[in-house]
């Protein structure tokens, strides 16, 4: 919460942190004015031919596109180790390798995936969070497009 950091100073009257409030509120909004208008009037080029990269490229803003191309990018250190069907409904589980301090890493994801109604979500859960498609479950896109 560092922007409340400029409003919360020391004792003050109410009516310097009413004002303070309100100056801060006006200016958070006119910058995300200025972030939509800019990402309605330019456009970040896509890294991949994907059609799902270029929805979310007319979709959203450019701070999230830039997220989103993260997860495309990094879809390429995630391999589909398993998948189990029972119907319509697949569970996947997709390993993601990672390094830290030059040590390689590796994480197991579940993906549920229905066929039916195409509805999915990843253990992971950075889309509850984030908004955007997790790089597990754009590998398990690509995977059932086949």
């Amino acid at each position: 919460m560092p922007f409340l950091t400029a409003i919360l100073t020391p004792p003050q009257p109410y009516n310097n942190l009413s004002i303070n409030m309100t100056t801060l509120w006006h200016t958070r909004w006119k910058k995300e004015n200025e972030t939509d208008f800019a990402s309605l009037n330019t456009m970040i080029p896509c890294g991949s031919q994907s059609l799902i990269e270029r929805q979310f490229q007319s979709a959203y803003t450019h701070a999230k596109f830039a997220e989103v191309q993260i997860e495309f990018r990094s879809k390429m250190n995630c391999i589909i180790q398993n998948c189990v069907v029972e119907g319509d409904a697949c569970i996947y589980e997709v390993m993601e390798e990672t390094m830290n301090n030059h040590h390689s890493h590796e994480s197991i994801f579940k993906v549920n995936y229905n066929r039916n109604t195409n509805d999915f979500n990843c253990k992971c859960l950075l889309f509850e969070f984030r908004g955007i498609i997790c790089r597990h479950s754009l590998v398990v896109l690509a995977q059932e497009r086949q």
